[in-house]
Formats: structure tokens, C-alpha cells, sequence
């Protein structure tokens, strides 16, 4: 190879490779901003999530409580107590069962549930294996206000609950106790979701309750 063209060439050898060297960077810098991005903004997603189911829950547990409130069960007959349950069961269709505890910590009347898809009428169907998960995974009551359990897949099917414990505003001892269904929130959180991205749900240990 001729002097002339051996510079020429080193030359452009020079010149291309710190070229290639800047692209190289900059295509790395591009790429590190746009996944820091997008990290960002599922971030953003998720909290924003979060707060909004949050929200919902806390909403539902104040009409709950609400309804709660309007009665005096302490010292109701059996039939009043009866209506109660029914008449609250009805107007949550989130809630799949509904019971009546003492202060003693027993049933004050047989919980109501769905136990065929004609009683439903839009609610969870129960079976006996679910309403005894739900008794057992009631959480302790507090003197006041709503206490939250744990939540939990009942039946393997696929719908996660969270089971609920009002204390009366009377201070009488009673305490509504109920399981919240929460398909309603999948169903809205997989239309959020949509094709391209999965919700998860975590309860405080970090164990995946819901998937949508």
C-alpha cells in the first residue's frame, strides 16, 4: 500500500472510530433514559393504583359500617337480626357472606350466604369449605371501628376475599363480620391492565393474593 493512501486510511480509521465510540455511548444513554422512563411511569402506575383500590375498599367499609350503625342487635329477636343480615347482604353485592357475632364470639344467627346460583343474584356462591375458611380467617374485633384479615383465595377459585370485622357504635359487643369479594376489583384491574402489562396484588408478607 502506497504512504499516501496508509495516511489516508489511518486517517479515516481515526476519525470512524471515535465516531463509533459516541454512537455507541449515546445509544446506551438513550437507552438507560427510556428504561428509567418506563420504570418511572409503572411506578406512577402502580402507586396511583394502589391508592385508588385503597380508596374504594375504605369507601365500602364506611357505608358498610354505616349500615351497621343504624341498628340496635344487642337485644333484637332472632327475626330482626335475621333481616339485618339479609337486607345487608343484598345491598353490598361485594359481599359474599354476611354474620351476625355475639359478644361471646359466636354466631348471634346463622350467617347469610349464597349457596346456589339462583340465591346469587350477582353474589359469590359459597360452599360450606368456603364459609368455614371465612369464620376461621376472621380477624379479632376491635372495640371500634373495622377491623381487616388477612386475605385469601377461597375455594382455589381463582377470586381472592378479604374478610372484615365492624364493631357496633353502640358498645353492645356485637360485631358484623363479613367476607368482600374482591372479583369485582380483578375485573376492573385487568381492563386497566389491558394487553401489554399484569397487576399483581401482595398482601403485607409479600404473597400474590390477586392476579389480573
Amino acid at each position: 500500500m502506497r504512504l499516501g493512501a496508509q495516511i489516508r486510511l489511518f486517517v479515516l480509521l481515526t476519525g470512524i472510530l471515535p465516531l463509533g465510540i459516541l454512537a455507541f455511548a449515546a445509544s446506551r444513554i438513550a437507552h438507560d433514559e427510556f428504561t428509567d422512563s418506563l420504570t418511572r411511569e409503572q411506578v406512577s402506575t402502580a402507586t396511583q393504583l394502589a391508592v385508588g383500590l385503597g380508596r374504594a375498599l375504605d369507601e365500602q367499609e364506611r357505608v358498610i359500617a354505616a349500615q351497621f350503625g343504624n341498628f340496635r342487635l344487642e337485644f333484637a329477636p332472632d327475626e330482626a337480626r335475621t333481616a339485618f343480615l339479609v337486607s345487608t347482604w343484598r345491598l353490598f353485592p361485594d359481599v359474599a357472606i354476611a354474620a351476625l357475632i355475639d359478644a361471646g364470639g359466636g354466631d348471634a344467627v346463622a350467617p347469610i350466604y349464597a349457596t346456589t346460583d339462583e340465591e346469587a343474584q350477582g353474589h359469590d356462591v359459597v360452599s360450606a369449605e368456603r364459609a368455614a375458611q371465612f369464620r376461621s380467617s376472621l380477624p379479632a374485633a376491635a372495640p371500634t371501628g373495622v377491623v381487616r384479615g388477612a386475605p385469601y383465595v377461597p375455594d382455589a377459585s381463582g377470586d381472592a376475599a378479604v374478610p372484615l370485622v365492624f364493631a357496633s357504635p353502640w358498645g353492645d359487643g356485637m360485631t358484623l363480620g363479613v367476607e368482600l369479594s374482591l372479583r369485582p376489583m380483578r375485573t376492573m384491574l385487568a381492563e386497566v391492565a389491558g394487553r401489554d402489562r399484569g397487576v399483581l396484588l401482595v398482601d403485607p408478607g409479600g404473597d400474590v393474593f390477586l392476579v389480573a
